[in-house]
């Protein structure tokens, strides 16, 4: 027997595991790298956990990074313009699920978004890496 999905998204809730409604918050295109395609931000109805939906397929998530990615760039210009779309990130996040509480970013690369998230309000923020080198650069 397979696990309940949810109608709308087709992904049950990773942490409750319902399968109840998911609200909608944001649809968005990848404005920095041009990568094709539009990703969903819902809400689940039980727990109030924000995450992606419908999910990428594993095989599929490579060509989210082009070559151009840069989250090892050591251009100073480069690194200014990051912690700015960070800093912006950070405000248009907080705007949307509020001041305060809890953020795991998965793919958190470098972790320049989750400091920026700390420091748009009162969020206890934690990051998860596979990429050892950008891993080494977040835990520095």
């Amino acid at each position: 027997m397979s696990p309940p999905v949810d109608e709308l998204t087709g992904a049950m809730c990773d942490l409750c595991r319902t399968d109840r409604y998911a609200v909608p918050v944001l649809v968005a295109g990848d404005y920095e790298y041009g990568v094709r395609g539009q990703w969903s931000l819902v809400r689940c109805a039980a727990c109030g956990l924000y995450y992606q939906a419908p999910r990428p397929a594993s095989a599929d998530i490579p060509a989210f990074y082009p070559p151009s990615y840069a989250v090892y760039g050591d251009d100073p210009v480069v690194g200014w313009l990051f912690k700015i779309t960070y800093w912006l990130d950070a405000r248009r996040v907080a705007g949307l699920i509020g001041p305060a509480g809890r953020v795991l970013d998965v793919g958190c690369g470098a972790g320049g978004a989750l400091v920026a998230l700390a420091r748009a309000g009162k969020w206890e923020v934690c990051g998860l890496e596979l990429d050892v080198e950008a891993a080494r650069r977040a835990a520095a």
